[in-house]
């Protein structure tokens, strides 16, 4: 009995009922060029992608399976992702914008709202799927929060803004510490223009020390020592 050959040609491949699953071509055994896959409810292609000598080169479409909108877009280098990755809602509105290099997110990533119209919602800078840096935004594009990560947790100067549709001032609303994901040292909070409201001290993530609160024009009102949590006596 001789050796199977390998395929050649081009391929069609249906469910037991007759419905398109996966139409493509061989060459050499392997996959070349674009191969369609089909969703056997809908009928929709519902993925469209580029094979070289078998594995994944190039630009690759995911399509919803009921209305047949584009789901994501992307880019493949030696059969894992690698480049620009555009993700849409089930509408087709713009979600994120990924950046992949060697089949992990590296480098910036875009997440938008998921409104009619287009809105930054989240930035982050990504290293080996581990998020270094993240600003995130309200639906008016006005600045939330800058945040720091070191191994996925919090750690570093982390800054919150107070929401406003007509500008936002630059001093941050609440400024605070994180070591290992838990808020340390001093963490400051703000009213108006900048104005001291609140000073708080932690430690290991839990109010330990004094805890300061002023009036408007700058004098203290309130001081309060905690120890472990709770308040110094209780």
């Amino acid at each position: 009995m001789g050796l199977a050959q390998p395929r050649n040609g081009e391929h069609k491949g249906f469910t037991q009922s007759g419905k398109p699953l996966e139409f493509g071509k061989y060459k050499r055994g392997k996959k070349i060029g674009e191969w369609l896959q089909y969703d056997t409810t809908s009928g929709h292609v519902i993925r469209k992608t580029t094979f070289v000598k078998g594995v994944r080169q190039g630009p690759e479409l995911v399509y919803n399976n009921t209305n047949g909108r584009i789901r994501a877009a992307n880019w493949y280098k030696n059969d894992t992702l690698h480049g620009m990755r555009y993700v849409y809602t089930t509408v087709g509105i713009l979600d994120s914008i990924q950046q992949y290099r060697n089949g992990r997110k590296n480098g910036l990533q875009r997440v938008y709202g998921k409104e009619e119209r287009i809105a930054l919602k989240k930035i982050q800078l990504v290293r080996n799927d581990t998020i270094i840096y993240e600003r995130r935004y309200d639906y008016g594009g006005e600045l939330q929060a800058i945040e720091y990560y070191k191994n996925g947790l919090l750690d570093g100067e982390c800054r919150y803004y107070t929401t406003h549709y007509y500008g936002i001032d630059t001093t941050a609303t609440r400024i605070c510490n994180y070591k290992s994901g838990k808020k340390v040292g001093e963490e400051r909070e703000y009213r108006g223009k900048g104005v001291l409201s609140s000073i708080t001290t932690w430690n290991e993530g839990v109010k330990h020390g004094k805890s300061l609160s002023y009036y408007n024009d700058g004098l203290k009102y309130k001081e309060v020592n905690f120890v472990d949590g709770k308040k110094n006596g209780e």
